[in-house]
């Protein structure tokens, strides 16, 4: 009864939201007239948390007072916004349902490519325009809402280019930079129109884009068409748009064609052709002096970077983010053949060589405690290759040896703020060099060569994202840059007289010298798109740096010629500025309570059919933290019982509790689960008890007990995982002394190997399962092998095995991608990822006796088949997977079977059961894709 409740949460449940929180936090709210925020501390109210609570609560009723003045919807209820300070890097998300929720991640972004005046200002700013879009509704919509609650949302089916889009307009236009005043995102559009790359509407439909420039496209391109459209018609044009959809859903061209008067195949069409004239015209302007001359090292594309000469000089390191393996950093030799990864890791930021040149210095982040996933500084040792771990729980990044001391000096972050830090590494005493209590941002500091100066990228309030040098001597602090051009990425010349560093202060990233001796700075490159994070080789000749084409960034290397640099332009600021913040709200501080959020918002009615039709009505909710989870459904069955259904998830504490019920006048079930997870950083390991209840003629219960490890990874273009595996055993009990009819145990163990060759795309899969039963099994004995989907399977058969005492299953399979088409039919939420190829050989046997004799041995199961799969996407967020499969079973009698399975990850783990015929883990636990 609660499958169909279950199948609507598996859609809302495609909308972010869900956060692993410590339960060791304490919770608190601060409350405005039309948000609450809720932030977390370690026992009482501290003053750094409470002021970034206060910084965002008042930032979000400024930009609420703007944001509805313009648009003309103001949310009914008050919209939540939770601080999550558990991550090292920037992000958020809106979640319409059950409330209109904002998840705040206020790591400040180091080193952006995107300039900002205030980081938490234009993160607020883009979440919140998400919820007044999404929260929108007219017309019939609107009257259903007043019956149904909030199951009611219309904008959220849109495809995802136009919610993003929607929402970077309005972060660039409250904000003085944002993404689409940025050169970064004129640098990709243009990157990809003179590559002919550019992409069509379906594929900005949602985030799963395996090609470049994979998630980010629906900014990048919903972004940059709404930028367009705005100019050429108005600025609420999007505004028009999305009212209407809100009573008109799912017909985007209908809607379209009554705001703009064309359909969205011609207004993207008649954009792109646009970009492209864009695009060849400023790369005309450009060309008109000579382009630097680079030599290409890597071909990866995507995330690569940070480049650091060894030194000798005969490799450059590097940070390689491909998707299509776990990241690494990776050597090469200068002409980019010979290249082997030497660590692997979630690396970030700037790397480092020690003085002696034997240990490489890096950011790398965990999963620490369970709940957080924060970087610290570690160092390999380049001869042996082992790690060693500097800073503990500091969340430190972007390190830098000094060449004269034992020291290392990096940028450590906390609760929106970070600041520079100097470790000792013989004494591990750590001195702060900066004390910031505003929202300034450090990032890439880098010691001069005789170790006087660091030279830091500094990003202060307003977009002064600047280079600065501290002296190590006075404490002094010269500005190198000091204007709202975004300067990243200092790096000194081996001799100390030059200071290079990246602008886009024309447009385009390029890389400059500053003069330490005459203060003069000079344009050093004329590239067409941008080059980013210059490296200098120990002989001072040839410069090493992340140089972006239409695939991402590879890195090049270029002479280091001083002869071919020319004065820097003035920097012409043409960005607008935001008037001041001015404070002023009524607000009140209070121990969080989850009752306001948590009670129900929403209901539907349901139809269903098992043993006969099912009517009914559902209800699901969670508080704000998700603390508490529940679903309720209950209705009438045609056979003229009424039913009952419950399910409710404490997640406050450990272990996590999940209480379940299903009740009608013939049967009542109770069901009591508690889980126990721990993530690490490549493996998701848990732990689950599970006691059930039933009543019918008698009560009767049952208990089970599992345990599952999983380390199984699938990349970018991978239609299955391709490295690690999931292992784990189930038992189960029925006992005479616990209420059963029975005594009987069952015990399973499985184990599921992945093998494959990141970055190739195959995948072998072997795997293994087998169990035994004692006590009482006359009854319906234990286990049989089947031919559906779940562990104990032998594919090629139309009919079950006999239940049996003992059960051993095995089988390998091979799958491969055919193609990664990536495609739809324009607007229709139907998106075709890819089509793959499985072929598959089972075998299993199942027998009573301790050993197995030889006729059990002569009846055992073999079959082989294969599989064509194709990988969708549905309503632009539900993964859906459809499968034709022909398999033969060739013992112990022939025997064929053809399949068309439908199915969803996320809709399996929701209705996944154990049972006594069927036992089939939790397979959709794979660890996702690192970042």
């Amino acid at each position: 009864m609660l499958h169909m409740a279950a199948f609507f949460l598996c859609l809302i449940s495609t909308i972010p939201g869900g956060l692993n929180i410590d339960p060791s936090l304490h919770w608190y709210t601060l409350e405005t007239d039309h948000f609450a925020v809720h932030f977390s501390c370690r026992g009482r109210i501290d003053e750094d948390s409470k002021n970034l609570a206060y910084h965002v609560a008042e930032l979000a009723e400024d930009i609420h007072n703007k944001l509805t003045g313009i648009i003309g919807w103001t949310p009914r209820n008050p919209t939540q916004i939770v601080i999550a300070d558990f991550f090292d890097y920037s992000n958020g998300w809106a979640a319409p349902i059950p409330n209109n929720t904002i998840i705040i991640i206020p790591t400040l972004p180091l080193g952006s490519r995107t300039n900002y005046d205030d980081w938490l200002r234009t993160l607020i700013a883009h979440e919140y325009a998400h919820i007044i879009q999404m929260d929108m509704t007219r017309g019939i919509p609107a009257a259903l809402r007043k019956v149904f609650g909030r199951v009611i949302l219309t904008n959220p089916l849109m495809p995802v280019w136009m919610l993003e889009g929607y929402a970077l307009q309005y972060e660039t236009r409250l904000t003085s930079f944002g993404r689409l005043r940025s050169s970064e995102y004129d640098m990709m559009v243009r990157a990809a129109a003179r590559s002919g790359k550019l992409l069509t509407v379906d594929r900005c439909g949602n985030y799963e884009l395996q090609r470049y420039p994979g998630g980010r496209a629906p900014y990048l391109y919903g972004g940059l068409f709404y930028r367009s459209m705005a100019k050429r018609t108005r600025p609420d044009i999007w505004d028009q748009y999305s009212l209407r959809h809100a009573g008109v859903p799912l017909l985007y061209d209908y809607n379209a064609r009554r705001t703009f008067g064309k359909g969205f195949h011609y207004l993207w069409h008649q954009w792109q052709n646009e970009t492209m004239t864009h695009a060849e015209s400023t790369e005309t302007i450009l060309q008109q002096k000579p382009l630097t001359r680079f030599k290409r090292i890597t071909r990866e594309g995507f995330l690569t970077g940070s480049p650091f000469w060894s030194r000798t000089g005969a490799e450059i390191y590097y940070i390689s983010r491909n998707g299509k393996e776990y990241p690494c950093i990776k050597a090469t030799d200068s002409t980019g053949q010979n290249t082997r990864v030497i660590h692997r890791g979630r690396i970030l930021g700037n790397m480092t060589i020690s003085p002696d040149g034997r240990w490489l210095g890096f950011a790398e982040m965990n999963i620490q405690h369970n709940y957080y996933d924060y970087s610290d500084i570690f160092a390999l040792d380049l001869h042996k290759g082992t790690v060693r771990r500097l800073t503990h729980g500091l969340r430190g990044r972007d390190p830098d040896f000094d060449p004269d001391t034992n020291s290392v000096v990096f940028v450590a972050n906390n609760k929106g703020r970070n600041d520079l830090m100097l470790l000792n590494l013989a004494t591990g005493e750590i001195q702060n060099l900066t004390e910031t209590e505003d929202y300034t941002a450090y990032h890439s500091p880098r010691f001069s060569p005789d170790g006087r100066y660091i030279a830091v990228g500094i990003h202060r309030p307003g977009g002064y994202a600047d280079i600065e040098l501290l002296d190590m001597n006075t404490g002094w602090r010269i500005p190198v840059t000091e204007d709202r051009a975004n300067d990243l990425s200092p790096c000194w010349s081996r001799t100390g007289k030059y200071l290079f560093f990246v602008s886009d202060r024309t447009g385009v990233f390029n890389l400059y010298a500053y003069s330490i001796q005459t203060g003069q700075t000079y344009r050093c490159s004329n590239v067409l798109y941008g080059v980013f994070e210059p490296a200098v080789s120990p002989d001072n000749r040839t410069i090493a740096m992340v140089s972006y084409t239409a695939d991402g960034n590879d890195i090049q290397v270029t002479p280091f010629n001083a002869r071919t640099w020319e004065p820097a332009e003035p920097f012409h600021d043409t960005f607008p500025v935001i008037e001041p913040l001015i404070p002023g709200f009524n607000s009140t501080i209070y121990y969080y309570n989850p009752f306001p959020t948590v009670l129900p918002k929403l209901w539907f009615p349901f139809v269903s059919l098992d043993d006969s039709w099912n009517f009914g009505a559902c209800t699901f909710g969670w508080d704000v933290l998700q603390f508490h989870t529940y679903m309720a459904a209950a209705g009438y069955r045609l056979t003229g019982t009424p039913f009952l259904g419950i399910d409710y998830q404490l997640s406050r504490y450990r272990p996590l509790l999940q209480l379940t019920g299903e009740f009608d006048l013939n049967q009542q079930d109770a069901r009591i689960n508690i889980d126990l997870p721990f993530h690490a950083t490549r493996r998701l390991t848990w732990l689950d008890f599970s006691a059930l209840g039933r009543h019918d003629a008698i009560f009767t219960s049952s208990y089970s007990l599992d345990f599952t490890t999983s380390n199984a990874f699938c990349y970018r273009f991978d239609a299955a995982p391709v490295q690690g595996g999931i292992a784990g055993v189930h038992t189960d009990l029925e006992s005479k002394t616990f209420q059963n009819k029975r005594d009987r145990t069952r015990i399973l163990a499985y184990h599921t190997r992945f093998l494959g060759s990141p970055p190739r795309t195959w995948s072998l899969r072997l795997c293994t399962a087998a169990g035994t039963a004692f006590g009482d099994i006359s009854a319906d004995s234990a286990w049989k092998i089947h031919s559906g989907p779940g562990i104990l399977k032998v594919r090629g058969f139309s009919h079950e095995s006999e239940p049996t005492k003992n059960i051993i299953v095995a089988g390998a399979q091979f799958r491969t991608p055919l193609c990664w088409p990536e495609r739809g039919p324009d607007l229709i939420p139907v998106f075709l990822r890819n089509i793959n190829l499985a072929l598959f050989f089972d075998w299993g046997m199942n027998w009573n006796d301790w050993v197995p004799t030889d006729e059990n041995w002569k009846n055992s199961r073999v079959g082989l088949g294969a599989e064509i799969r194709t990988d969708l996407i549905l309503a632009h967020m539900l993964p859906v997977n459809l499968s034709i499969g022909y398999a033969v079973g060739l013992r112990p009698e022939i025997d064929t079977q053809f399949y068309l399975n439908l199915n969803s990850a996320l809709l399996s783990e929701l209705l996944n059961r154990f049972s006594s015929d069927r036992f089939q883990p939790l397979h959709s636990r794979y660890l996702s894709e690192p970042g």
